[in-house]
């Protein structure tokens, strides 16, 4: 069983610089297709459906989903 994260809003308050973005996975440990929020972005209603995990290929787990309340990982990344 697959235990995700029960966000319905994300904020990225990184510091600006080398690996300021982050990339929110489907799954653990970094698998399954992702979704990533740059610097200083936030989403602050992940209940509309707005944001999916939309990169990936497409037979990756959770390509397509709402990232509401669907986040299992994340890593920090130089760029989405």
């Amino acid at each position: 069983m697959m235990v995700s994260n029960l966000a319905s809003s994300v904020e990225n308050r990184g510091y600006a610089g080398a690996y300021d973005d982050v990339n929110l996975y489907y799954g653990e440990d970094q698998s399954a297709a992702y979704a990533c929020l740059d610097n200083g972005d936030m989403w602050l209603d992940l209940s509309l459906g707005r944001e999916v995990f939309s990169h990936g290929w497409p037979w990756w787990g959770g390509y397509g989903e709402s990232v509401n309340d669907n986040i299992a990982s994340h890593s920090w990344t130089d760029s989405c």
